[in-house]
């Protein structure tokens, strides 16, 4: 059941302000569901343990043309207190992506961000407070939609969730006059292998930029980077963000091989993806 504080945002985008995006119109509502929890700051006869939990509906209306290319960012954020007082930021995030028809309608749900502590008999809290939420919605590669609660997480929110780029437009250069070489040279130019992006040996194993896996390992990586969120991929994996961020743009993948195809993604994150494949 939908319940809890909610908060409603709705915004129009016409095609005169977004005149290079798929959608000539599109309306986005954003809900968060919050349960509630005990008031800190008051004094109270005994300890009070609290499991209470924060979730997100975007819902989404194309009248326009339509869109093959929607991607949903949302991040929630927290703050993790401890006995001694001390303050650790927390953060859950990921990135949806979808295709909307014309005079189609979707509703996405974030996942459920689970807060838990106390509030003691002084009314002190320790453990999970909730702090904000962000919501971007992007079309073929525009934002197109941004909507931050409260406002002021917005700089925060950038830094940890940076906004994605468009898709970069790539110009051919022109053609260069080609220099007259000797017969020799010309063949020996010819001939020069590419440097493939995986070698693959008898028994199934592969290997990528100096990393190698066995079949079981390229098959729970491949794994790993399908299902795995961007900060999964992050905090558990080590991945650097753009690296996360790029894979998750991308994915799925069929085989492990087309990894470095991704930009950030080279040397040293196979590097750590078999770090990771191998504690498993």
């Amino acid at each position: 059941m939908w319940c809890g504080k909610s908060v409603w945002v709705c915004f129009l985008f016409g095609s005169v302000l977004f005149s290079q995006a798929v959608l000539e119109a599109h309306r986005t509502q954003v809900s968060i569901s919050l349960s509630p929890r005990p008031s800190e700051g008051s004094p109270r006869k005994e300890d009070v343990m609290f499991d209470h939990k924060a979730s997100l509906k975007i819902k989404m209306a194309n009248v326009g043309e339509p869109s093959s290319d929607i991607k949903i960012q949302w991040v929630f954020l927290y703050d993790d207190i401890e006995t001694s007082g001390k303050i650790k930021r927390g953060q859950l995030m990921d990135t949806i992506g979808l295709a909307l028809g014309k005079g189609e309608e979707k509703t996405v749900e974030s996942k459920e961000l689970r807060l838990s502590g106390k509030i003691s008999k002084k009314g002190q809290l320790t453990g999970m407070r909730y702090s904000g939420y962000g919501v971007r919605v992007y079309d073929a590669g525009k934002l197109v939609f941004e909507d931050y609660q409260p406002q002021n997480l917005k700089k925060e929110i950038a830094e940890l969730c940076p906004v994605l780029s468009p898709p970069a437009v790539v110009t051919a250069p022109a053609p260069k006059p080609v220099a007259e070489t000797s017969t020799a040279a010309t063949a020996t130019a010819e001939v020069k292998p590419a440097v493939p992006a995986g070698v693959v040996d008898q028994s199934g194993g592969v290997t990528i930029l100096e990393s190698t896996f066995s079949k079981e390992e390229a098959e729970a990586l491949l794994k790993v980077v399908n299902e795995f969120s961007e900060d999964d991929l992050i905090l558990k994996v080590g991945l650097v963000r753009q690296a996360a961020h790029n894979l998750v743009l991308k994915r799925p993948f069929q085989n492990i091989e087309d990894l470095p195809k991704v930009s950030y993604v080279k040397k040293t994150a196979m590097s750590s993806f078999k770090k990771y494949v191998e504690k498993k």
